[in-house]
């Protein structure tokens, strides 16, 4: 008897195996070193990109500076609209 392989919630949700720590460690980097840019560029870790027909969950995305404004109760859990880059890291195993 064949076994099946399990997914977990993790990976249903966003189409990609959970993260290590090495992944982990990376993606913080690259969002320390993005700070230089936060000028221009707003970065978000794991944010949900729902466009038209197509949804993906980048390790972060890059956005054009805009006026957002946090408060609670007025928050997104998903972008419309498409980031001017995003970069996801590519797992070792």
């Amino acid at each position: 008897m064949q076994k099946g392989i399990e997914v977990s919630q993790h990976e249903l949700e966003r189409g990609k195996p959970m993260s290590s720590r090495f992944h982990s460690r990376v993606q913080t980097l690259i969002l320390a070193l993005g700070s230089a840019y936060a000028e221009r560029y707003d970065l978000y870790s794991e944010l949900t990109l729902e466009l038209e027909e197509w949804e993906s969950v980048p390790g972060i995305a890059l956005f054009p500076k805009a006026d957002f404004e946090f408060r609670v109760g007025k928050d997104e859990t998903r972008a419309k609209t498409a980031p001017s880059g995003v970069i996801e890291i590519i797992p070792s195993s």
